[in-house]
Order: C-alpha cells, then sequence, then structure tokens
C-alpha cells in the first residue's frame, strides 16, 4: 500500500512539473497568426504530462538524451535597401517602425514578438543597393589607408542600432559582395574574379570592415569571405572565387583577427548553395579548414539534403543557413510549408545553427534595389516585410514560417543561452502528417527548469487529392509522461518545463525518423546519436538518395530556392520554388498507413516509410488540373508540397522545388552555380513564374488550377536537369538508373516512389517533339524485386502506345495494393514505359515517314549503327524507336507542357533528351 502511495506521489509531481506553459499558432487558413493560443489564455485548460496510455494518431516523442548543435538565431539580411526601407518608415510614421521592429525582432519570452535576432550585413554595395560602390574605392591603395567605413549609408548603422536596442541578443554577420572594383580582373565590382596579384591584400581589407563596425558600435559576430563566390552575375556587385582562393584569404583573415583582438569573430566560408555542398566547401575545409569555424549554405541550388554531404565530412565544423527569398504571387500556406520542411525544421535538422532569408524589409514590388540590375526580376522578391509608401506594412509569409521557428529558441533569461536542438521522433498512423523538430532551452541557474520546445507542422491538408485540412491527434512524450494536443492544420510551437535531469530511456514505440516525422507510412523506429565531442551533429546522412536503414537525424529533404537571373543559368544546379528543392509528397487515405512501399536492405527488415514534405514556391504548370481551393465547399485542390529525392529518408523523398524558376519547379542540378538573379530572372520568365499557372491553391483566385508536379527525380526545367543519369537504349537496372553526378546508382527507395505529386493513379502520358509516338505508364513497380540488379516488375502492370493502341504487354489496366488501394505510377513505372516503348522495332511505314534519304533517316541510321555496335550486337533487329532520336538517347529529364484539347489545357509529360 505504502509503494502504491509513493507511486501515485511521484506521478502527480512529475504531472505538475510538466506542464505546457505556452502555444503560439499560425494556421492554414490565417486564422491565426504567430497568436499565442492558451493554455495560459482565457477559456483554456492546462496541458499537463500524465502517466503514458494510449497513443494518438501521431506519437512525438522527444529525446533530451540525444543533444545536438546549439542555435544561433533567426534572422534576414539588412541590405542598403532594407536599412533604407526602414528608415523611410522610421520618418513617415515612427510608431509603425517601433511597431515593425518589436513585432520582428523583441526577445521578451511570453511576448508577441518573433525574437529575430540574427541579422546579415553586406560590406559595401549588393544588388540592393542604391549604387555600385566599396569602402575603399581608391586605386592602388593596397595599405587601405584610404578605407572608410563612413561609405556606406548612415542609416544602415542607425537601423542596425535601433534593432540592437530591442533585442540585446542581435549577431551580425557582414560579408562582401564583391571586392572593390580596383582589385578585380575586369575592373569593375560587377561579376568577374579577384585579381590574384591581390590575393595577400584583400584580408586586410576585411579586417578594416570588421574594425569599422566595431567603431560604429556594432560588434561583429561573424564574417564571410565571399558572398555566393560561384556567381558572376555581371549586372550587380558578385565575384568568383575558387576554394583555394578563399581558403588563403580566410587563412590570412584568421591572423590578422587574432592579432588584433578579434579572436572572437568567427571566419565562415563559401556562403553559397546547396547544390555544390560536397564539392566546394569540402575542398575549402581540407585546405584551409583550421581557419573556418564552418560555411553556410543558401537555397538557390540543390536540396537542402545536400547539407549532408558536408557535414558527413566534417561533422565538427558549424553549419549556418543564412539566405533564401520569397517571391510575390506565391501561395501563402504552400509557402509556409516549404520553409518549414525545407528550413526552419528541414535545414535546422540537419545541423544548421541559423535560419536566415534574404531581405528584411522592401516596398510591394520588391524595391528598391540596384539600378540595373536583373537581381529578382519578375515578380520580384518578397522580404519579411513588406513596407508601404502610405507607412502601413505587412508582415509576409516568411516572417510567419520564421517566427514559429525562432520562439523556440530564444533566451528564457536575460543573457541565457539560445535552444539547443535536441532527439525527437514521430510515430503513429499519422505520422507522415507531422514535421518535428525540438529544442532544449538552458537556464541562468541551475535550479530553475530548462524549457523544452516543439516546432510542429501539420500538413495534413487534402485527402485522395481533395482539399481536406485534418488536425492530428497527437501524443507527446517525454520523460516517461506523455501529454495529449491536437494539431491544427498549420505550425504550431509549445513548450513546457522540466529539471535538468535528462534521461535516454527509450519507451520502445516504434517512431518515425528523428526529429522529422513527415513519413507517409506506418512507424518505424529510429533515433538520433547524441553528441560527443561536438554539439553539432551525432551523424549525417545522404538524403538524396538515402538508404532505407538510414535514419537522418533531421526531416527530409525540402526545397530549393532559386532567386537569381543570372547569365549561368545554364550551368544551374537544383533551383528551388524560388530557391527550393522538392519532395515526394503523397496523400492521406490510399496512401496513408494502408499502403506503403518496404524494402529490406543489408538483411535488416526496416520498414521504410514514404515522406510527404511542404511546398515549393515556384509555379510550375502541372499534369493534371483540379478545381483550386473554395473556402465554402468542398476542395479539390492536391496538395501542394512536394518530396525531393534529395530527402532525409530513402523513403521520405518529396519533392519541394527548388528555388529556381522551372516548368517543373524542381530542384536541379548542375555542374555549376545557380546564382540568386538567375532566379529572380527565371521566376518571371513563364516557365516558372507566379500567375496563371503558378502551381498552389491561390486564396486570391479560387479558380485557379492546381497542378501536379514531377518527382525531382525526373523533373526537367528549362535551366536545371533532372539529377537522373539513364540511357533509354538499355533496361532499367541499378547499374543502368544513376545519378549523374556521383554515378552512383538510385536507390530502389527512390525509384518507387510516386512520379507525380499529388500521385497519379490512371494513365501517365509522355511525348517528344522527336517521337510520332505517345509513351503511356501505368502503376507497374514490384517493389520486392526494386533493389535487385534488373528492376522487377508486377505482372499486372503494362505499358503501351498510345499511337498505335498497342500495347508492350497488354492493355493496361488500373493495379491496386493488397489492401485494395490503387497503386500511383512511379518513377521506374516511368523509366520502363520510356524504355519499352523505344525498344520496339520500327514499321515500314513509319521509316518511311522520315522521308526517303532524309537528314532524318540519316540521323536515325547512324544511331542504329551505334547502337548496334557499342551494344555488340543487334543487327538483325533493325532500326529501333529510340534510334529516331539521332542518339541522344540519354534522358535529361520530363518537362511539364500543355496541349489544348476541346479547347481546354490538357497537360503531359514532355520527354528531353541528349547525348550519353
Amino acid at each position: 500500500m505504502l509503494f502504491k502511495t509513493l507511486t501515485l506521489l511521484l506521478f502527480v509531481s512529475l504531472a505538475a512539473s510538466q506542464q505546457i506553459w505556452d502555444i503560439w499558432q499560425t494556421t492554414w487558413d490565417r486564422g491565426h497568426l504567430f497568436s499565442s493560443v492558451g493554455p495560459n489564455t482565457a477559456g483554456t485548460n492546462p496541458i499537463n504530462f500524465v502517466s503514458p496510455g494510449a497513443t494518438g494518431d501521431a506519437d512525438i516523442v522527444v529525446s533530451d538524451g540525444s543533444v545536438f548543435q546549439p542555435m544561433a538565431g533567426f534572422g534576414g539580411t539588412l541590405t542598403d535597401s532594407s536599412a533604407l526601407t526602414l528608415n523611410n518608415l522610421k520618418s513617415r510614421n515612427p510608431s509603425n517602425y517601433q511597431r515593425v521592429l518589436s513585432s520582428m525582432f523583441s526577445p521578451t519570452d511570453g511576448g508577441t514578438g518573433a525574437g529575430l535576432n540574427y541579422i546579415r550585413v553586406p560590406i559595401g554595395a549588393s544588388d540592393f543597393s542604391s549604387g555600385v560602390y566599396s569602402l575603399d574605392d581608391t586605386s592602388g591603395d593596397t595599405s587601405f589607408s584610404n578605407f572608410n567605413i563612413n561609405r556606406a549609408p548612415s542609416y544602415l548603422f542607425s537601423v542596425i542600432k535601433d534593432i540592437m536596442a530591442v533585442n540585446r541578443y542581435v549577431k551580425v554577420h557582414i560579408l562582401p559582395w564583391s571586392p572593390p572594383a580596383w582589385m578585380k580582373t575586369g575592373g569593375t565590382m560587377n561579376g568577374g574574379s579577384l585579381r590574384s596579384d591581390l590575393v595577400s591584400a584583400y584580408p586586410t581589407y576585411l579586417l578594416k570592415a570588421v574594425q569599422g563596425f566595431q567603431s560604429q558600435g556594432i560588434s561583429v559576430y561573424a564574417i564571410s569571405i565571399q558572398n555566393e563566390p560561384q556567381n558572376s552575375n555581371p549586372t550587380y556587385p558578385t565575384c568568383t572565387m575558387t576554394p583555394q582562393m578563399e581558403g588563403q584569404i580566410g587563412a590570412s583573415l584568421r591572423s590578422l583577427l587574432n592579432n588584433n583582438g578579434l579572436s572572437n569573430v568567427k571566419v565562415v566560408g563559401y556562403e553559397h548553395n546547396w547544390d555544390t555542398a560536397g564539392q566546394y566547401p569540402v575542398q575549402l575545409m581540407q585546405a584551409n579548414g583550421n581557419s573556418f569555424s564552418g560555411v553556410a549554405f543558401h537555397c538557390y541550388g540543390g536540396s537542402v539534403s545536400n547539407q549532408d554531404a558536408f557535414t558527413s565530412a566534417f561533422p565538427n565544423k558549424e553549419v549556418y543557413f543564412t539566405e533564401c527569398s520569397g517571391t510575390f504571387g506565391s501561395d501563402w500556406w504552400s509557402d509556409i510549408k516549404w520553409y518549414l520542411d525545407n528550413l526552419w525544421v528541414g535545414s535546422i535538422s540537419r545541423g544548421a545553427r541559423s535560419g536566415l532569408m534574404w531581405n528584411i524589409a522592401l516596398d510591394g514590388s520588391g524595391n528598391p534595389k540596384l539600378p540595373g540590375t536583373n537581381s529578382c526580376g519578375g515578380p520580384g522578391c518578397r522580404p519579411l516585410v513588406t513596407v508601404n509608401s502610405d507607412g502601413n506594412f505587412e508582415l509576409n509569409q516568411e516572417f510567419y514560417a520564421m517566427a514559429q521557428a525562432s520562439k523556440a529558441v530564444i533566451p528564457k533569461d536575460n543573457g541565457g543561452p539560445f535552444g539547443q536542438r535536441i532527439g525527437v521522433s514521430v510515430g503513429g498512423s499519422l505520422s507522415w502528417a507531422l514535421r518535428v523538430s525540438a529544442f532544449v532551452t538552458g537556464r541562468v541557474s541551475s535550479s530553475d527548469q530548462n524549457r523544452y520546445s516543439i516546432v510542429v507542422l501539420n500538413w495534413d491538408d487534402n485527402t485522395n487529392g481533395n482539399w481536406n485540412p485534418t488536425p492530428v491527434r497527437t501524443t507527446i512524450e517525454f520523460r516517461g509522461m506523455q501529454a495529449t494536443y491536437t494539431f491544427p492544420v498549420g505550425v504550431t510551437t509549445l513548450w513546457w518545463g522540466r529539471d535538468t535531469t535528462s534521461t535516454s530511456k527509450s519507451n520502445g514505440r516504434r517512431t518515425n525518423t528523428s526529429g522529422s516525422g513527415g513519413s507517409r507510412s506506418r512507424s518505424r523506429s529510429s533515433s538520433e546519436s547524441p553528441t560527443t565531442s561536438s554539439p553539432t551533429k551525432s551523424k549525417h546522412f545522404n538524403y538524396l538518395y538515402a538508404e532505407p536503414g538510414s535514419v537522418p537525424p533531421a526531416p527530409i529533404q525540402t526545397a530549393t530556392r532559386e532567386r537569381s537571373n543570372s547569365l549561368t543559368a545554364s550551368r544551374a544546379i537544383a533551383p528551388s520554388p524560388l530557391r527550393y528543392t522538392f519532395d515526394n509528397n503523397i496523400g492521406r487515405g490510399a496512401h496513408s498507413a494502408s499502403h506503403h512501399t518496404t524494402h529490406s536492405l543489408d538483411g535488416a527488415n526496416t520498414k521504410v516509410p514514404l515522406y510527404r514534405s511542404s511546398s515549393h514556391k515556384a509555379e510550375r504548370p502541372g499534369l493534371v488540373q483540379q478545381p483550386a481551393f473554395n473556402p465554402t465547399s468542398s476542395f479539390g485542390s492536391v496538395r501542394s508540397s512536394s518530396q525531393s529525392i534529395y530527402s532525409t529518408n530513402p523513403a521520405a523523398h518529396r519533392y519541394a522545388p527548388s528555388r529556381a524558376s522551372s516548368s517543373n519547379s524542381v530542384a536541379t542540378q548542375s555542374t555549376g552555380h545557380e546564382p540568386r538573379s538567375a532566379l529572380k530572372h527565371n521566376m518571371s520568365s513563364g516557365d516558372n513564374t507566379k500567375g496563371s499557372r503558378h502551381a498552389h491553391v491561390s486564396f486570391q483566385n479560387p479558380n485557379r488550377p492546381t497542378p501536379v508536379h514531377m518527382h525531382p527525380l525526373l523533373s526537367y526545367g528549362r535551366i536545371h536537369r533532372a539529377p537522373i543519369s539513364f540511357d533509354v537504349i538499355y533496361p532499367p537496372s541499378t547499374r543502368t538508373i544513376v545519378d549523374r553526378h556521383t554515378h552512383s546508382p538510385i536507390p530502389p527507395c527512390t525509384l518507387t516512389q510516386p512520379a507525380t505529386e499529388p500521385p497519379t493513379y490512371g494513365r501517365f502520358i509522355l511525348k517528344c517533339d522527336k517521337l510520332p509516338w505517345n509513351i503511356i505508364a501505368t502503376a507497374g513497380v514490384d517493389s520486392a524485386n526494386a533493389g535487385n540488379g534488373s528492376v522487377g516488375r508486377s505482372s499486372g502492370k503494362r505499358f503501351y502506345i498510345e499511337s498505335t493502341g498497342s500495347a508492350s504487354s497488354g492493355t493496361p489496366r488500373s493495379s491496386t495494393s493488397s489492401g485494395g488501394f490503387p497503386e500511383p505510377i512511379t518513377n521506374l513505372d516511368v523509366l520502363h514505359a520510356i524504355h519499352t516503348t523505344l525498344s520496339v522495332r520500327v514499321t515500314q511505314a513509319e521509316w518511311d515517314s522520315l522521308g526517303n534519304g532524309s537528314r532524318a533517316q540519316r540521323k536515325a541510321t547512324r544511331a542504329y549503327e551505334k547502337r548496334c555496335t557499342d551494344m555488340g550486337g543487334g543487327w538483325g533487329a533493325g532500326v529501333r524507336r529510340v534510334d529516331f532520336l539521332g542518339g541522344k538517347s540519354k534522358l535529361v529529364g520530363v518537362e511539364i507542357a500543355t496541349e489544348k484539347v476541346a479547347g481546354n489545357p490538357v497537360p503531359f509529360g514532355k520527354l528531353v533528351f541528349s547525348r550519353p
């Protein structure tokens, strides 16, 4: 009896000490916009942690025994234009100016401010300045005796000081867009490179910049060597640098800082897109790693999962995420999802210590910007806050998404530490509906309770392609206790207090990926490894093609963002909806717990759920058009979120669009760089611009169609190529379907993901300008054999050629899963359809249609001869349909296009090929 009494008292004590104290929400319908919703508000009941019971539809398990990187904070870039915009507001409407600063930067715990605290400031001019200038424009002044910090506009410093007056925790990170013009190869700050004979002098210029800010009463937290060192856009200040040159400058600057009493200033490298995370920053660290605290990433190329290529190589180096931009005309809720999935959960869960957007403030057109620049062309770049000429302002979706994350990590005490990421996993039948990150914030006094926070994105907004925002009843597990909360569709940040004694004891529940959630299948067990020598990350994975047994520490990939109008767009890598990424999103219902693909690798009986990720920003024409969101009736819009092939989990690949513009708006891959300007320009270029072809539900135009998107593995756009390398001459297999950069096999978990988002269950039509046949694919992957050398097909699925009506293996029919649900058309289905169709021998009539003796026939003949020579046979089979491609048999990707049928636009997949 005494034992039972003591046990009861123990549970009562634990419950009293574990109570959710504060909840902040931003909902999909904007019913709440970073609003405090309880449980301390009137009419709400306290939410206590109690002894564990039945779990909810989703089950969040927070593990404070797994500790990762400390957070530096959230914020944006205070360009000259942003500072001017805010300074003008200060003159025009001082009260609104204070409201803006308070809303964005006030760090008061429990207050209404977001507590943003990280400001990135250009050294000299950027693409958002009134003119081109440096801080020493005196030619040949290698001693920089004419360096003058006051070359920067005075309002820049005054606005920084006003922000610092609101938030004592503000960190200032400075960096140049270009060295002075006289130090450049072309004699101009716009484009070009640093002269090799001035490399040794340049670190002194950067040192003086740090000292100049200090002289203004502004302490510098970090300095980067160069913004976007692979960007050479000639319409605004840019400068290309090799890793070796940047490393040499960084090493010299580190010594200068140390010798001048500035050893606390961090030196940060790279400052560019995700796409080359495994190349440039890795080479930089290999050459001069001791001089750099870490590297910074932007979202305009590649995928957030690419961060893992760097962190796996240098797990003890710091990672910062420092730039991504919104664009005007995009869908509000889709943007929120993309930001959380890719940035404020995605990048952070992959080790990033900071989360920054591009401009903090601009006007309603994304101005002012540098005259003549093509940066942020078309719809323009949207800032965190839009300031109108009448003195009013509007906080944008970029702010609301970031505010939810920032609220979770701001210090609990004056002078206290920021939050630190801890382990979290998601299980339950609706684990795919939530994307989660978790943090612990220490206290100044050891007697005070730590604050434990979670940021939760519920993106369960449609069922089987029909708009249906569904709250998710969720249990939250922590130290053997359990709380219950129902998360509405939107973003929720909540916290509770607990003493500092942590426990990593497992409750044995099957959970999803650590720290991410977002899977569209039943839960599976996973956990993050605790930090050892470094608080940064425990383990990192290549989420692009992660193996099912690999459990990423963070959510699935997300989309890449592109906001550049670069002249190097032809070599752009993976852009993102403004610079977004992708993810492969599958709908609720048929693709929830009832239907999911499983794989077993290396003997591990691991269920791999398909992840669903947030949406992208870049719009793209779709494959299927459905009625858009109508708040007064049932919704017919499809889920706009995507999942990327670059997901954290092999099964969690959702196609979050890339931030570059493309007809498919998916993250692109390339050997070069996609600078910010390219995206900005591309977004206005028609194939991906905002407006009638926007890929998401529009709150402004309920009749706007909502298209389907290609999986990023296959997605092709005008400025980027899909990451796949597949010569359609050969049957699809793990040997013939590889990554075009690394040449490593694409894993089965990616191949067997739906080829479109939302999934297509009927026929998928593919066309090519060089071919007279339409290719139609239906569902057909035999997932049990997907990991074998040759990828298997199930007997019930077929491909056929529409123009002839003949089938390569019978007539198509809809396939269903064992549970009776239809199976979607997968990436593998598409590849098999292409290969099977093009392997057919051409008829005499088809050959004659090219024209006897015509150039087309000659090209087809040469292609036939080369194919047979390369394959060592096949001469007797004659010319095949693939030969009509004239030797261009390597699939570059699938682009979305439309054609008029009965006066209505009908989308289809347009195949793009190149030479192997």
